[in-house]
């Protein structure tokens, strides 16, 4: 601290004071008061009073700190797991995630040929679609073919083998941009840290994306669109969509809807009598009613495509694509915690 009074620091009175005590053998507490009287004061104490402070002092700013809501996580399962997981105890508006889910989609499509990349990308869409789905439970404020559409679905984007280096640099910097719609939407907690993480991870391993080695031709046979196969791990039918010969992807149309699996993972029986026969569940099952204004009802399945429809005389006739119109309520007969 630089003090002054009448022309004298603090510093030079001290000097004085310190060769006052070594010729006169006083304390240093006297020597004070004597180097300021010989400069005019009264004291040691009347100097300090009267000197001015030079050092100009900052005032103190708290910083507001966003408030923290009380849990910050709450805990939720997934259908047919005990096992806990969990959210932040927050709502991201519906437009928040679509914006969010546009871009994840961007990024998860072009790196399909990215094992590491594609593994984290998944998982923040996985997590991603099931907040979505417990923070928005009104199905007027998000409904079916929105939710559907958030975090999965076809966006056109090319899937990358050898991306360049600008290439790179806009996937990493769409990482960017989804890591920080997280933080503006939710607040600083635990699971939130986890998809910032495998954000990083995914921009990390895109940075090291090496060009792949160049695909094996397969010496499969092509199955025929139509043609019934069986899962390996649980025997059950399904129809196949699409066979892809070059790397050996099976779509395919099963009891639960379309799967993707790899052809080692599928047994093609040589007897297709059955293939007129198999009807995946999915398809004919009904999923809800809808009552009509004018009386109506119409059974539709899991894809709300309608199936049956009974009139108001009580005959049941097959449904039109365009029965549920005009509906006034729904009513669902399972969740999906209670599929059959």
């Amino acid at each position: 601290m630089n003090n002054k009074a009448n022309g004298h620091s603090a510093a030079y009175l001290k000097r004085q004071a310190k060769n006052l005590k070594k010729q006169l053998g006083i304390t240093h507490t006297e020597a004070l008061d004597k180097a300021a009287i010989n400069a005019g004061f009264k004291g040691w104490k009347n100097f300090l009073n009267n000197s001015v402070s030079k050092v100009a002092v900052k005032p103190v700013i708290k910083k507001s700190l966003k408030e923290m809501p009380k849990p910050s996580v709450i805990s939720y399962h997934l259908m047919f797991s005990h096992t806990k997981y969990y959210r932040p105890n927050a709502q991201m508006s519906v437009a928040a995630h679509q914006e969010l889910g546009a871009i994840l989609k961007v990024v998860r499509s072009a790196t399909e040929n990215n094992r590491r990349a594609s593994r984290a990308i998944k998982d923040v869409c996985f997590q991603l679609d099931e907040w979505a789905q417990k923070e928005h439970t009104d199905r007027t404020e998000l409904p079916d073919n929105i939710f559907f559409d958030l975090y999965y679905g076809d966006n056109n984007t090319p899937v990358e083998n050898s991306p360049s280096t600008e290439r790179k640099t806009e996937l990493q910097n769409l990482c960017r941009k989804a890591k920080s719609l997280l933080k503006i939407n939710y607040h600083d907690c635990k699971p939130v840290r986890e998809l910032l993480y495998k954000l990083d991870q995914t921009i990390k391993w895109i940075k090291d994306w090496t060009a792949a080695k160049k695909e094996r031709v397969r010496n499969d046979k092509s199955i025929e669109p139509g043609s019934i196969i069986y899962f390996k791990s649980n025997k059950k039918p399904a129809v196949l969509i699409s066979h892809n010969q070059y790397n050996g992807g099976i779509v395919c149309y099963a009891d639960s809807g379309p799967v993707t699996i790899d052809r080692k993972n599928i047994t093609v029986p040589k007897d297709q009598a059955r293939s007129k026969e198999f009807k995946p569940m999915r398809l004919w099952l009904p999923y809800g009613k809808s009552n009509l204004t004018n009386g109506q009802q119409v059974l539709f399945n899991r894809d709300y495509i309608p199936l049956w429809t009974r009139l108001q005389n009580g005959k049941v006739v097959p449904a039109s694509s365009d029965s549920r119109n005009g509906k006034s309520q729904d009513e669902f007969f399972f969740n999906d915690g209670s599929a059959p």
